[in-house]
């Protein structure tokens, strides 16, 4: 039965495994935010060492070669044979002096330290300008001598002090280079370290929900297979067939109980099989049950619960037998992934039905029998009776005269005892017809029944005095002349067992109850001994052998029959000299 549990993931452990990716993600995006201002602080030092000292040593570097280039060519000035070489290196030697100037500027807007020193080197070499002015003049004019003195006088001295004062700029600029690179690895240490902490925190966050994520997802794993062996275990025990199809029909899962009624060895010899092809159906009547007709079919594109208790399903060795059968489909996220089946072999159930029916119609001839019995009995029997009571009658008024007082009142003792057997038959014929003969139910007002009851009773009353008080009583669902008799019963019951020192009093109410309206007649008569309560529904049985008490014994069974026709239940609460209260259920209007 492995493939009936499918096991998932259980949604607390996806909530909390959300959480912990939810929490790693901002981790991941903080550490992303630190390490992009750690860049962005190690791009700006970059920047600063480039623009600012490395573009000064740069520019220094750039001057200090200008200047030795302008030297050199005020030395080809001096030298120069010919007006062509004079123009040529006087020309080198401008082109050389605007390359310084730019080179100035450039110190001069990137330069991070003291300004004078600048406005010093700059300085010197403004001051330069006129001793090359003199030797290019003493050059023209053909000087040489003199030219070269200055050259190598005063000329190289302004070199040297210009390169030493350059020199100081490249200097400075190195030390600011070497400053950002120390604040540079200061950083780079910093964020290493930052790196490393965080990494470790984001390690063991990590860890810790994984950790978390895993018991929880291991617990319910061990709470699914518990689940599991709960349900497999509910499957085995199952009295019931039960077994699992997949879209195509094929079985995915089968308990003992359905290995066993297929007549089969293991669940594996099911598994895979196509269930309506293998069990391949057949109506009660003997036709075979494909397609659409069949249950077992229609289970693959069925969209709710399906039954059938007219199915008779194949085993294995080709024997039959009568099942009840049921389909539920297997819906997963509004899709239908299959379909759970179960059926059950109620042979020994159609067996035990073909036994109630012929039973059924057995008592039911039986009754018919007795109906027609007691209806022939009641008449041929009261016809005897009749002529018995007419004819000593007859002798009584006859020989009145001849007849002593022993003899008149023997006859009066035949007479009465043929009375009340008359009276007996027509009770007995009432208490059989009352489910035979009644009427079909009807809603029906039991003011109205209670009425004619009192009305058919109204002589009793009168004679005994009787004060009846009724209450109102909500309508039934019933027979109106049986209801009618039931009253007419219990309240005739109540004056006939009436206490000779007070009147009698009854008092008849009602009210709902759960579906059935409950009704009690009240009386303050002779009451009923507690052992004696349940007996007096039975057919003849009185309790008072007092021979002036008008009873059959039959009146209490017959009310009994009539409620238990409608449903309903009859019972009496009594004390002996206090009194009776007979209670009764009727259907709910």
């Amino acid at each position: 039965m492995s493939g009936l549990l499918d096991a998932r993931g259980p949604s607390q452990a996806i909530r909390w495994m959300l959480g912990g990716f939810a929490l790693t993600l901002v981790l991941i995006v903080t550490i992303a935010v630190v390490a992009l201002r750690l860049i962005a602080q190690q791009a700006d030092l970059a920047d600063r060492i480039y623009r600012h000292p490395l573009t000064v040593s740069n520019a220094v570097l750039e001057a200090n070669a200008a200047i030795l280039a302008m030297h050199r060519h005020m030395k080809d000035v001096v030298l120069a044979n010919s007006p062509q070489e004079l123009d040529a290196s006087v020309h080198a030697v401008a082109t050389f002096e605007r390359q310084v100037h730019q080179r100035f500027d450039i110190i001069a807007d990137r330069f991070l330290g003291d300004r004078l020193k600048i406005q010093r080197a700059r300085q010197a070499f403004e001051d330069w300008a006129p001793i090359r002015a003199k030797v290019i003049a003493l050059a023209r004019r053909g000087d040489r001598e003199a030219a070269a003195g200055i050259t190598k006088g005063g000329g190289a001295s302004h070199v040297i002090l210009m390169t030493t004062r350059l020199n100081a700029l490249t200097e400075f600029a190195r030390g600011k280079a070497r400053e950002f690179l120390a604040q540079s690895r200061d950083n780079e240490a910093r964020s290493r370290i930052l790196l490393i902490g965080l990494t470790a925190a984001l390690v063991a966050l990590g860890l810790a929900i994984a950790g978390l994520v895993i018991a929880r997802v291991r617990r319910s794993e061990r709470q699914m297979q518990a689940h599991g062996r709960r349900i497999a275990l509910l499957l085995a025990s199952a009295a019931e067939a039960i077994y699992g199809l997949d879209l195509d029909g094929r079985c995915t899962f089968a308990n003992p109980a359905c290995v066993r009624m297929l007549g089969y060895d293991a669940e594996a010899d099911l598994i895979g099989r196509d269930m309506h092809g293998l069990l391949h159906p057949e109506a009660r009547d003997g036709s075979c049950a494909r397609g659409d007709d069949c249950p077992l079919a229609a289970v693959r594109d069925a969209a709710g619960p399906l039954h059938s208790d007219d199915l008779e399903l194949w085993r294995r060795d080709d024997g039959c037998f009568p099942a009840d059968f049921y389909a539920h489909p297997i819906i997963e996220e509004g899709a239908r992934v299959g379909a759970v089946c179960t059926f059950l072999d109620v042979t020994e159930r159609r067996q035990a039905e073909r036994e109630v029916a012929r039973k059924t119609d057995l008592l039911e001839s039986s009754n018919e029998e007795l109906q027609r019995f007691a209806y022939a009995a009641s008449h041929d029997l009261q016809e005897p009776l009749r002529a018995i009571i007419s004819y000593l009658q007859l002798l009584e008024l006859r020989y009145a005269e001849q007849l002593g007082g022993d003899a008149r009142e023997f006859i009066g003792f035949a007479v009465d005892g043929a009375r009340r057997m008359t009276k007996l038959i027509r009770d007995i014929l009432e208490y059989s017809r009352v489910e035979t003969q009644g009427r079909i139910f009807a809603t029906a007002s039991p003011e109205q029944c209670l009425d004619a009851a009192l009305k058919d009773l109204k002589p009793l009353i009168d004679d005994t005095a009787a004060r009846v008080t009724v209450e109102s009583l909500p309508a039934v669902v019933g027979d109106a002349s049986q209801i009618t008799r039931l009253f007419q019963n219990l309240i005739g019951n109540a004056i006939k067992y009436r206490r000779t020192d007070r009147d009698p009093e009854i008092r008849v109410r009602a009210w709902p109850d759960q579906g059935m309206i409950a009704f009690a007649v009240q009386d303050n008569g002779v009451g009923i001994d507690p052992r004696d309560q349940d007996r007096i529904f039975v057919v003849f049985k009185r309790l008072h052998d007092d021979r002036n008490l008008d009873g059959t014994g039959i009146g209490l069974a017959v009310c009994k029959r009539i409620v238990e026709r409608h449903g309903g239940r009859i019972w009496v609460e009594s004390t002996p000299g206090a009194g009776s209260t007979f209670l009764f259920t009727l259907p709910a209007a």
